[in-house]
């Protein structure tokens, strides 16, 4: 049986980060900049909305027009229809129990074009990331944690 599924939510909200590790294992405080994912999502022919940042495990993408991405003003909203009923990690109808139980959260892949590094008083670097370019976008199910702590995901009627 053919089964599809419509999801939305944010990938990420502004103004708020979490304290994480960088590549070279520093503690740092990430801030995505206003402006940053518009110019992101508008300097590319395609961002795949992934599972786990598995590029292997597509699911959809703004190039076939099954994910829609906009910068609004609280952050980077999506939507994406679903449309296969076996993925590699799982099938449609358990990413929607998933869902449903608020058993996933969202994150994106990047790589920094301009950022700015300052230090803070609790022994960690601010970073300001003003421009991206953003490699992917993913919906991470249980025991994935996000990199940014005001993630959601919904079911769309």
């Amino acid at each position: 049986m053919y089964n599809s599924l419509s999801i939305a939510g944010y990938i990420n909200k502004f103004s708020f980060s979490k304290v994480i590790l960088d590549s070279d294992r520093n503690i740092i405080k990430e801030v995505i900049k206003n402006g940053a994912f518009r110019e992101a999502i508008s300097s590319v022919d395609n961002i795949p909305l992934i599972l786990n940042h598995n590029i292997d495990n597509e699911i959809a993408s703004t190039k076939d027009g099954t994910l829609f991405l906009e910068e609004r003003y609280d952050g980077l909203y999506f939507e994406a229809i679903l449309l296969n009923d076996d993925y590699k990690e799982f099938n449609i109808n358990e990413l929607r129990y998933m869902i449903q139980k608020g058993y996933v959260s969202c994150s994106f892949g990047f790589d920094y074009i301009s950022k700015r590094v300052y230090k803070a008083h609790d022994n960690y670097n601010v970073v300001i990331v003003d421009k991206l370019k953003l490699k992917e976008v993913s919906i991470l199910t249980y025991g994935h944690e996000s990199a940014y702590r005001y993630t959601d995901v919904y079911i769309r009627k």
